[in-house]
């Protein structure tokens, strides 16, 4: 069966066949296109925009350093009105410097205390370093 008999077959999923290869063609250069002026269908503009964000997504339960994950946190408190964030548990975090502004979600934070910092010497190995109760001063926000 040639293309003429596969589009014949079925249309829609040949004409997608087609229709993705060109648009990941255009993707480079979707910044310059202004999609407002193309009459595209509205999903397909859907796909332009979300391909076309330059936004890096971030683990929300993370701690990042130089933007790498340097730990991963569990149970945070966040108070913004008094400008605090508390963490119970900060594991995974052998590459943080606590003593270096880090970035949780979008505040970026300066260790204030240090309840327990078990330097890595643990039961459970594959949680790394174990930081607990751990507050911080919310210097500013990203």
């Amino acid at each position: 069966m040639g293309a003429l008999g596969a589009w014949r077959a079925r249309p829609a999923k040949t004409l997608w066949a087609l229709v993705i290869p060109a648009l990941l063609i255009f993707v480079p250069w979707t910044r310059d296109i202004d999609l407002s002026r193309i009459s595209l269908p509205a999903v397909v503009r859907e796909w332009f925009e979300k391909l076309s964000s330059t936004v890096p997504t971030r683990d929300t339960n993370a701690v990042y350093q130089d933007d790498q994950i340097v730990g991963k946190v569990e149970d945070a408190r966040v108070d913004t009105q008094r400008r605090v964030i508390w963490f119970a548990v900060i594991h995974d975090s052998v590459r943080l410097e606590l003593s270096r502004p880090f970035v949780f979600r979008k505040y970026r934070l300066r260790t204030l205390d240090v309840g327990e910092d078990n330097g890595g010497e643990t039961f459970a190995p594959w949680q790394g370093r174990i930081v607990r109760n751990v507050t911080c001063e919310i210097l500013g926000v990203e």
